[in-house]
């Protein structure tokens, strides 16, 4: 079953099924107000913590953070595939299933027939950037940011020519099946009908499975041209979210180290994999292009004892470090990180400093969870409200670490940076979870708490959509570089069903098209809270104070940000930044007051 006939079909056997009838037949529910209770089947607990939505559709449970919808639930609960938990709810309750259509169905012959044409472009590119005229600039480009030419050779770098149709005319011209490359993702067909290659005047890095075959390729411009990077799409042989750059080398380092020195480096491009290698190490791979996925963590988890991320120094380089930690912690991999200094990226760092020094960065490398809490904690304005919000985005980081042990020393390392006991911390953790000490079952009100402003306004824009129309594009920006990455990723995702679909919005479409499992979670419980905000006038007067608050909290990020620029002035006695650091203070400072505007 491909892709989009699942997602066609799920959609068939939601709108047939009831997840409450779906869920009774496994374990008892009983009526809580507009919902229903029970024990959670999925870990041991004596008091109700698993709730279902039947109006919304969805399940979640307040002790062990699992939730979403029918499907999941089938998933979970039987140990399925999502198209196996599709195939089982169809049996059930009798909904047919379409054959597979002859293009779905790809045979074994037809994808080794993809595999090879994938070969022979990358024998195509790769001829052009050593012994073609053309691929000189490419090569002098190469060789001027550090590659030599026994690692482009080693690798099979290659260069895509500055032609609209160079790889469509070497198809043709042997007889290759042009419509196949199309399909590989090679080619692409102009509105005019007319067939042209996917990547020109670019280096090109292949880009294998875990069987060492060419499944994909990266492009990096060489003339500055947009987009810098352009990958191959997803094809019948190439999911790049179920892939790494280098992740067969990696695997074969792993496999062949040494007792408590499995662990592979994870950095953000190809050029950043390709200096690790340039120094002899190979336990590294690098993201394609996308966001880390769960799917990466279990590749990563199979081949290594730890996981070191090696990414960007500056502000956007420690985000992407944010972001990636709960799929690592879900699978239990020990993660920790190197922040390189001055801005450096790992080429930059390795090809000016040098391997010997990199080393003393690895020996001293902080604790990943560690990181994440100083990062969060430095934005801290020293108020009450922003001690509790700072808490809440901790605790929707750290709610799914199974370790006690981890857990214990992470709680430690809070109550000392925030200067709460730990019996504090504790019970706010219970209430965020619906969960509290000696209640048989939770009110109605337990489950409607919001504990900050950035969790109100997520679930108001969940409950009303339309809200979003209110904000700018400037200010949903400063949104997203100041909420957590669920949270975040939720917002996105709102904002985009309302500008397409409008009064069709479907908060289903949502959960579907997230990727990211904490972000889903996320959104599972705050469908299952259906949190009450009076009426509609009401309701928007809370979307007002709750935005207003997230925007204050922006200003607060962005002074920390210019707060450690203008300590960086000061050292380097740069008497003009600092005279512009304070001037965009003050004026930060007078934004502040009038309440983040």
């Amino acid at each position: 079953m491909t892709d989009g006939v699942g997602r066609d079909l799920a959609e068939r056997v939601k709108e047939a099924v009831d997840i409450v009838d779906v869920i009774s037949e496994t374990i008892p529910l009983r009526r809580a107000g507009k919902r229903y209770a029970a024990l959670c089947p999925f870990h041991p607990e004596k008091t109700p913590s698993f709730f279902v939505n039947p109006e919304r559709q969805f399940f979640y449970c307040f002790g062990c953070g699992a939730g979403g919808d029918v499907i999941q639930f089938i998933m979970k609960h039987r140990g399925l595939s999502f198209a196996e938990a599709i195939r089982y709810l169809a049996d059930r309750y009798g909904i047919s299933i379409p054959e597979r259509s002859t293009s779905s169905n790809r045979s074994s012959s037809q994808k080794n027939e993809y595999l090879d044409l994938l070969e022979k472009a990358k024998n195509f590119y790769h001829h052009t950037l050593l012994y073609d005229s053309n691929g000189k600039k490419a090569l002098d480009y190469l060789k001027s940011r550090g590659i030599p030419e026994k690692l482009i050779r080693d690798e099979e770098l290659g260069y895509a020519p500055d032609d609209w149709d160079a790889l469509v005319q070497h198809f043709r011209q042997g007889g290759l099946d042009t419509k196949l490359g199309e399909e590989a993702g090679l080619f692409v067909t102009s509105s005019k009908g007319s067939l042209y290659d996917r990547f020109r005047n670019r280096v090109i890095f292949p880009i294998r499975d875990t069987r060492g075959r060419v499944v994909a390729f990266g492009g990096r411009s060489i003339d500055g041209s947009d987009p810098k990077y352009l990958n191959s799409p997803e094809t019948p042989v190439y999911r790049k979210r179920a892939l790494l750059y280098q992740l067969d080398r990696a695997e074969r380092a792993c496999r062949s180290a040494k007792k408590g020195e499995r662990h592979v480096f994870l950095v953000e491009g190809y050029m950043d994999a390709l200096a690790f290698h340039r120094v002899g190490e190979y336990r590294v791979v690098a993201t394609l292009g996308t966001a880390f996925t769960a799917q990466q963590a279990r590749l990563l988890r199979r081949i290594a004892d730890e996981v070191i991320l090696v990414y960007d120094g500056d502000d956007a380089g420690k985000r992407a470090m944010l972001r990636i930690f709960p799929f690592l912690i879900q699978e239990r991999l020990k993660c920790s990180c190197i922040v390189l200094p001055d801005g450096l990226d790992p080429d930059d760092f390795l090809s000016q400093r040098g391997w010997d020094e990199f080393e003393l960065l690895v020996a001293k490398r902080t604790d990943l969870g560690r990181f994440v809490i100083d990062e969060h904690v430095k934005i801290w304005d020293g108020s009450a409200t922003g001690k509790l919000e700072i808490l809440h985005e901790l605790f929707l980081l750290f709610q799914n670490i199974a370790d006690p042990l981890l857990q214990s020393e992470y709680m430690r390392l809070v109550t000392e940076r925030l200067d709460v006991s730990p019996d504090v911390i504790s019970k706010q953790f219970r209430k965020w979870r619906g969960v509290k000490a000696k209640v048989s079952l939770p009110a109605e009100s337990d489950l409607v708490v919001t504990s900050t402003s950035e969790e109100g306004l997520v679930k108001l824009l969940i409950k009303y959509p339309y809200f979003v129309k209110e904000i700018s594009e400037h200010d949903f920006n400063r949104l997203l570089d100041t909420v957590t990455s669920a949270h975040g990723t939720i917002l996105r995702g709102v904002r985009e069903e309302w500008l397409f679909r409008k009064d069709e919005f479907d908060i289903q479409r949502v959960y579907e098209r997230i990727d990211d499992q904490v972000a889903k979670a996320v959104l599972s419980r705050y469908m299952v809270e259906d949190s009450v905000y009076g009426n509609t006038e009401q309701a928007f007067a809370f979307f007002k104070d709750y935005l207003a608050a997230c925007l204050k909290k922006s200003i607060t990020v962005q002074r920390e940000k210019l707060k450690e620029r203008l300590s960086e002035a000061e050292q380097r006695g740069d008497f003009q930044a600092i005279r512009d650091l304070l001037r965009q203070l003050q004026t930060l400072d007078c934004h502040f007051n009038k309440g983040g505007k």
